[in-house]
């Protein structure tokens, strides 16, 4: 039986103030960015079919116009907007639908952010505009909502995602990376910052080594390792690839066709492999390439993908250097479980400032 959309509708447009104890806590952070963009596809937010969908969507109607689902407005790209239902009584913030809207009308909708862009004046008068309402009918809306959010901020509400398991399996729905927030690090006491959430969770450190980089159409891992933030070793293995060793990524890490003849392939270690790091906050050193890499490794394999939430520690320690230059990783020794013990030591140093 396929699948139906039901949008909740929204009307009039209203702010929709997010309990301060639960900012950061929806349904883009327990999810990957791939099945973000496969939900903004099937909603009609954006005509782009994500190329490689491994998701089980309804098509959206194209028939109908790429528009607002509150104004109107018609944009190429739309915000999927999250709609939530507060139980205030067992304090429980519900999931009850998605829809497709403009960027005008997601601004009004969250004024606090607005205002930290200095672009409140512009949403309340979207606010205003289509709901037709008068300046006062403006003020009095803005004050109600802010009334009840700073009610609702004073307990912690918890998460009801039920919602979500018709569109997304609950195997894809990670709800672990919720533990820490998403940290842009932009300055040193942002990196530091970083660091110590980090040490406190259940994030792991991954690193690999591979037979070329990501340029290089047959890159793949032949050596991968998992630390936990407290030391332990996860994982530490070693995988003979399906194309010979380059002699000159050789040179970089030391390892020869010899060293992996007999060892098992990335796909024989698959399972261990994903137990060890998919829904997992998964730190690398320029964590692009090693996402990347062992991406690319399971599509040579046709094996899906693990689903990380991934955290850079290069970009936390070039903010923690206030430097705006490549930075190598300290005490890096091209071995996977070495270089995992070094970005374990360096983000230890980082949080301690």
């Amino acid at each position: 039986m396929s699948k139906r959309r039901t949008e909740v509708n929204l009307d009039p447009l209203c702010l929709e103030l997010v309990p301060a104890s639960m900012w950061g806590k929806n349904v883009r952070a327990v999810i990957s960015r791939e099945n973000w963009d496969a939900l903004r596809w099937s909603f009609g937010a954006t005509k782009t079919k994500p190329q490689f969908m491994k998701l089980d969507l309804p098509y959206p109607d194209w028939e109908a116009p790429v528009e607002c689902r509150i104004c109107g407005a018609k944009e190429n790209n739309l915000e999927l907007h999250e709609q939530w239902q507060y139980d205030d009584e067992r304090f429980v913030q519900k999931l009850i639908g998605m829809i497709p809207i403009c960027q005008d009308c997601h601004l009004a909708m969250h004024l606090g952010r607005a205002n930290q862009l200095g672009l409140a004046d512009k949403a309340k008068d979207h606010l205003a505009r289509v709901n037709q309402w008068t300046t006062r009918q403006v003020q009095n809306h803005v004050k109600e909502a802010f009334e009840k959010w700073m009610l609702r901020s004073q307990n912690r509400y918890t998460l009801d995602l039920s919602w979500l398991a018709q569109w997304i399996p609950e195997s894809k729905t990670h709800l672990g990376w919720l533990e820490t927030s998403k940290r842009w690090a932009g300055n040193r006491l942002d990196a530091i910052a970083w660091a110590q959430e980090l040490l406190e969770s259940d994030a792991v450190i991954i690193d690999t080594e591979t037979t070329g980089l990501l340029d290089y159409s047959r890159a793949e891992v032949i050596e991968l390792a998992v630390v936990t933030t407290r030391g332990k070793i996860v994982y530490n293995s070693r995988f003979r690839p399906r194309y010979r060793i380059p002699k000159r990524t050789t040179e970089i890490h030391g390892i020869t066709d010899d060293d992996v003849k007999n060892e098992s392939t990335f796909k024989d270690e698959y399972s261990s492999i994903m137990k060890s790091i998919h829904s997992k906050i998964a730190i690398a050193y320029k964590a692009d390439f090693d996402k990347g890499v062992i991406e690319r490794t399971c599509g040579l394999y046709k094996l899906e993908s693990p689903e990380c939430r991934w955290e850079c520690a290069m970009h936390a320690y070039r903010a923690f250097q206030e430097s705006g230059r490549w930075l190598p990783l300290p005490s890096g020794k091209h071995n996977a479980l070495d270089d995992c013990k070094a970005v374990l030591k360096l983000i230890r140093r980082m949080a301690k400032g």
